[in-house]
């Protein structure tokens, strides 16, 4: 059964079920709690939903199983979703992300982990998913996890064009931001984590600088070609951040000479940078 749902044999599926005692519910197909629906989504097997769906096969329950949702990572220690709706937007399964949606699946709607699919697509980089999910109405300025929002992750994990989906979206540059509050770093997504604890530890130092400006945060990371895609698109070169820092501040505070130069050549104040550091 699990060969004929990741090559999306329909047919072989339907002599299968003829021979199983208790349908598919009874089958373990993939990882801990995961089913058909599970297993469709992940292999971008439209046609298997649908299947799924014309027997009366619940293609919206969760993963089954106690605790399994804390349980079930990749081999990079991400979080698998707990849907089939959030697994598809994960993997990139395009077809049958679209295909769950006709099937009711909202854009924004969380998972039993309570992250969104544009969370797991933006993680993972499923371009062409971010892409259904906002021409769908998925909300580019949607919260998630630990105060994240769509730009502030694309940003942080430096996926370019997928920032260039959320700029045509319309996400805020220039303010007005929240003061965010500190987070736990055992939360952060995994995405952020490397053999030194390096990455993590400079995004929790984002966090506790309470960054919130696409601006501040391409520049704290030391981004200069997302630097300059911000600014292209306008980006206040002296916008200021929730914590009343400005770009050109960062810059110099992380000693990045490079970023600095093309700031104030496209207009930061150097007096408001002094000013800045000052009250620092």
């Amino acid at each position: 059964m699990v060969e004929a749902i990741q090559y999306g044999q329909v047919e072989a599926m339907k002599t299968l079920l003829q021979v199983i005692d208790g349908g598919l519910e009874r089958i373990k197909i993939w990882q801990e709690g995961y089913q058909a629906h599970h297993l469709a989504a992940v292999h971008n097997r439209p046609e298997v939903i649908d299947f799924l769906v014309e027997i009366g096969y619940d293609i919206r329950r969760d993963k089954i199983g106690d605790n399994t949702n804390e349980r079930a990572t990749d081999e990079d220690g991400c979080y698998y979703p707990t849907t089939a709706f959030h697994l598809a937007a994960m993997k990139g399964s395009a077809q049958a992300l679209k295909t769950l949606m006709k099937y009711g699946f909202e854009p924004d709607m969380p998972d039993g982990r309570g992250d969104t699919a544009l969370y797991y697509a933006i993680r993972d980089g499923t371009y062409a998913v971010v892409k259904i999910l906002l021409n769908n109405g998925a909300d580019p300025h949607q919260k998630m996890r630990d105060h994240l929002t769509p730009a502030s992750l694309a940003i942080s994990l430096k996926r370019i064009s997928i920032v260039e989906l959320l700029l045509n979206a319309g996400i805020v540059l220039n303010g007005p931001f929240e003061n965010l509050q500190p987070v736990d770093i055992q939360s952060f997504p995994c995405v952020f984590h490397d053999p030194k604890h390096w990455t993590i530890l400079k995004f929790f130092l984002m966090c506790e600088l309470k960054l919130s400006a696409p601006l501040c945060i391409s520049v704290f990371w030391g981004y200069r070609q997302m630097t300059k895609l911000l600014l292209d698109n306008g980006a206040d070169p002296n916008v200021t951040d929730a914590n009343g820092l400005t770009p050109l501040a960062i810059a110099l505070r992380m000693k990045y000479r490079d970023i600095s130069t093309i700031l104030i050549e496209r207009g930061a104040w150097l007096n408001q940078t002094q000013r800045d550091l000052t009250a620092a």
